[in-house]
């Protein structure tokens, strides 16, 4: 065709209309799969956690006498002009590390009753830290040590449970220290905090139980300080100083926790990031391979088109005949590759327990970018070819 040399036998006209539709249907399949990811992606990134995680830093305990003195430690934090909260625990909520999973029941069920549930040692500052929600109940005090037999449990837990405040809990040997695994703990519920999640939105929120940060179960390994400083560095350099004076063998190690929150996501934020790229080089090559079959189908149609406008047609309408093809092919890869297209995303959303539902909205409008996509690369040919004179169009061939 470029060489001027376009017969009536050039190639099969169905082949290349095959060509055209399977292009566009997949041109359609990655748009939709790119909106559900970004859509998917967006509302991770802005769910409520049940806590703020913002303004957040991590800091690891990787000293006995860390732990011993951590109210020392956590007076020189709150000293700071930039802190305005921090709190002790044996793991955070969205830890990238695994936290600590016990078997409980209620005190008045047996055995065959206990549940596993995920377990935090904390203090008396972690809630308002985290600024969580405490429904019903007190907080745990470090003020009196009878509240080492003391939990805060979440809703969840509570429900699984069948407790509330008051109730007193199970929790056997095999779910506390090596030493301690002939005995078991039965700390009483003091509060109920508002589920939160700790962990990726991969999951359902599980039973939770908060404990004194003293406890027969696990030990406090981190500080979490919350800053109202905009300048983080400045900040983190003044954590670190204290950090390195009361625990000078160690270096300082510290996390913001919603990046950390963010590595969840990582693999479907790639995964985000390869659809735009794909998309994107997905209609390109549809729109070449169109542009491709509209110029071949102007030059082989020049002495119809002739014809036509000797006949009176007008240029609306010569468009209209050569975009009518285009559209309908651009219809049949919609019907072919949305229901494909919304079942594999469905399959991929499934891996989500909090997830957003596939809209007919996110469908259509893939649909109508590629058809827009579409008219716009037939659009010059069709108003190349409604421009030409008819005399010449019928001296062609």
């Amino acid at each position: 065709m470029l060489k001027g040399q376009v017969g009536t036998n050039s190639g099969a006209p169905r082949l290349r209309q095959g060509l055209v539709v399977a292009q566009f249907a997949l041109s359609i399949g990655l748009i939709i799969a790119s909106l559900i990811v970004f859509r998917q992606m967006n509302f991770v990134q802005q769910a409520n956690l049940g806590f703020e995680e913002d303004q957040l830093i991590v800091v690891d305990i990787n000293d006995g006498g860390v732990r011993r003195d951590f109210r020392t430690i956590v007076s020189e934090y709150l000293s700071l002009s930039d802190v305005t909260n921090v709190s002790v625990s044996s793991n955070t909520p969205g830890d990238w590390k695994s936290i600590t999973q016990i078997d409980v029941r209620s005190s008045e069920g047996g055995d065959e009753d206990l549940i596993g549930s995920h377990f935090l040692g904390i203090d008396d500052r972690f809630i308002e830290t985290f600024d969580m929600s405490l429904v019903e109940g007190r907080n745990l005090s470090l003020e009196t040590i009878a509240d080492s037999m003391s939990v805060l449990v979440n809703r969840t837990a509570a429900n699984n449970l069948g407790v509330t405040v008051g109730d007193r809990i199970h929790i056997p040997g095999s779910s506390l220290f090596r030493s301690r695994s002939e005995s078991t703990f039965e700390p009483t519920v003091v509060g109920i905090v508002e589920d939160f999640h700790f962990e990726s939105l991969h999951k359902a929120i599980g039973p939770m139980i908060l404990g004194y940060y003293s406890n027969p179960i696990d030990v406090i390994d981190y500080f979490t300080i919350r800053v109202a400083g905009s300048n983080v560095a400045e900040s983190v350099g003044m954590l670190r100083e204290v950090g390195e004076k009361f625990d000078a063998g160690h270096p300082f190690e510290f996390n913001f926790l919603d990046d950390r929150i963010q590595d969840f996501y990582e693999s479907e934020a790639r995964i985000g990031n390869i659809f735009s790229l794909a998309t994107g080089l997905a209609i390109l090559i549809a729109c070449l391979g169109l542009f491709g079959l509209t110029a071949y189908t102007v030059a082989h149609r020049t002495k119809e088109i002739g014809v036509r406008k000797v006949l009176g047609s007008s240029g609306a309408g010569i468009v209209k005949l050569l975009t009518r093809e285009i559209v309908w092919l651009v219809l049949i890869a919609f019907l072919i590759s949305a229901p494909v297209s919304w079942l594999a995303m469905n399959t991929w959303l499934s891996g989500f327990a909090y997830r957003i539902d596939i809209s007919i909205g996110m469908v259509l409008a893939a649909g109508a970018v590629s058809l827009l996509c579409a008219l716009g690369t037939v659009s010059y040919q069709a108003l190349k070819a409604a421009r030409l004179d008819p005399v010449k169009s019928l001296r062609y061939e």
